[in-house]
């Protein structure tokens, strides 16, 4: 019954996708009802001393060219997620880096070039840098496999009124800039809040909340705050909202709903993350868990939404290009966003220049390149095909549309 119903919703995705009357007349009708946005994650940071030339000369990369985004757009792609930082500073005196916003001036122009719409997703900015989404990873959690000191890291926002308010400003600056940008069709407030984590190692949502609600480390408690800030200079773009936990499905019941009639509920699904990542023993796929497993682990949204009445996104998933079942399991998990009718972004896209200069095991995201971490050669594999497959239902973009 499953797959018969996810054949029925593709279908339906072509035909209403196809007729000249389903075209959106508001960025937030991109969200809404159906699937219109399949396409990729693209991520930015700033170039440091441990990056030892892959990233490019800064003082952001991997730097990404036309070409890069002309590929993504021939395969049927429509939307990239921008993974970018903040064009706020890190630390103190928060001010604004005008470097980051060039940055993004170039992106958007590129993909714009390239008939994609976009996302802008904020990584970092004030109190808060890049090494959050890699915690554990330093020489004093792992002296053996650590491979930058604990002294790198900085989560000060959940800590630091001053930063938050500066998160805030850096948002209205974000949208002052860019509200009349026909492209840009959402603003995510912040990637994967993490401070269940970052400070307490706490990963269940309900522990979480009992201890820390109302505290400034309660996600709830503040990003309104983000959403006011917006609004004050563009009351129409969509403002996509992550729940804590990284984003974690799990985490969605305890996200406080918002008022604002143009947020769309944001998720990243890494599930089960004992397959995706294949953290201890070869899990398969169908052989291990099927469809219906797939289906459960995302009933958290499915009751959320229904109480919320409100859009959905999984802005990013994927899994390790050498996983068992890759192909299927992809396959499947995109039917399941098709019957919900969510928007989606694979994680992740590299750039040309990125997979010339980066070890190839550390391409293990970027399903061109088939179930060898030593290829890195785009070539016809089965987890492509399952992402062509659902790509190629897209017929929305910024060339047939007017808002």
């Amino acid at each position: 019954m499953l797959k018969y119903s996810s054949s029925i919703c593709l279908f339906l995705a072509l035909i209403l996708g196809a007729g000249s009357g389903a075209l959106p007349k508001q960025k937030i009708d991109l969200w809404r009802k159906t699937t219109q946005l399949r396409g990729v994650n693209i991520l930015q940071s700033f170039v440091s001393e441990l990056d030892l030339g892959t990233k490019g000369r800064g003082p952001l990369g991997s730097p990404f060219t036309l070409s890069d985004f002309k590929e993504i757009a021939a395969l049927g792609a429509n939307y990239v997620n921008i993974s970018h930082p903040g064009p706020y500073t890190e630390k103190p005196p928060f001010r604004l880096d005008e470097r980051v916003f060039e940055n993004l001036d170039r992106l958007l122009k590129m993909i714009q070039d390239a008939d994609m719409f976009a996302v802008i997703s904020i990584r970092t900015g004030p109190g808060r840098n890049e090494f959050t989404f890699v915690f554990g990873e330093d020489k004093s959690t792992d002296p053996v496999n650590g491979w930058f000191p604990a002294t790198f890291y900085n989560d000060s926002v959940w800590t630091d009124q001053a930063a938050r308010n500066a998160w805030a400003e850096m948002w209205t600056a974000i949208a002052k800039r860019y509200k009349d940008n026909a492209i840009v069709v959402g603003y995510d407030l912040m990637v994967e809040p993490n401070a269940n984590e970052i400070f307490f190692k706490t990963y269940d949502g309900g522990t979480f909340y009992k201890r820390h609600r109302n505290t400034g480390y309660d996600w709830n408690n503040w990003y309104p705050t983000l959403v006011e800030a917006i609004r004050k200079v563009d009351s129409k773009t969509p403002i996509l909202l992550q729940p804590m936990g990284h984003a974690h499905v799990d985490w969605i019941p305890f996200l406080k709903a918002s008022s604002d009639p143009n947020i769309v509920y944001a998720l990243h699904h890494y599930e089960p993350f004992s397959y995706t990542h294949q953290d201890g023993a070869v899990i398969r796929y169908p052989e291990s868990f099927n469809s219906a497993t797939l289906k459960t682990l995302l009933s958290p949204a499915d009751h959320f939404l229904q109480a919320v009445k409100g859009a959905a996104v999984v802005n990013e998933f994927g899994l390790h290009r050498n996983v068992p079942g890759a192909g299927p399991y992809l396959s499947d998990m995109m039917d399941l966003f098709e019957e919900r009718g969510w928007n989606y972004a694979l994680w992740v896209w590299y750039s040309a220049h990125f997979v010339r200069y980066r070890p190839a095991n550390e391409t293990d995201f970027d399903l061109r390149f088939g179930s060898n971490l030593k290829n890195t050669v785009a070539i016809s594999n089965p987890f492509r095909d399952a992402i062509l497959k659902h790509w190629k239902l897209n017929r929305i973009r910024p060339s047939n549309t007017k808002f």
